[in-house]
């Protein structure tokens, strides 16, 4: 589990309400899947012109 939240740190999950579903370890990466705990909520904004879907 240390190196689990070392790991959340490092890529800057802070929200206390994200839980963690999955964790898959391999030799290049490490894959985190996980959810909310609420609903995100709306930005406002139109996809199209703000949001490039980029990730961290």
């Amino acid at each position: 589990m240390e190196l689990l939240k070392n790991t959340t740190d490092l890529i800057g999950l802070k929200d206390k309400n994200i839980k963690i579903l999955f964790v898959l370890h391999s030799q290049s990466h490490i894959e985190i899947r996980a959810i909310l705990d609420y609903p995100a909520f709306e930005s406002g904004y139109d996809d199209d012109q703000n949001c490039h879907h980029e990730g961290i």
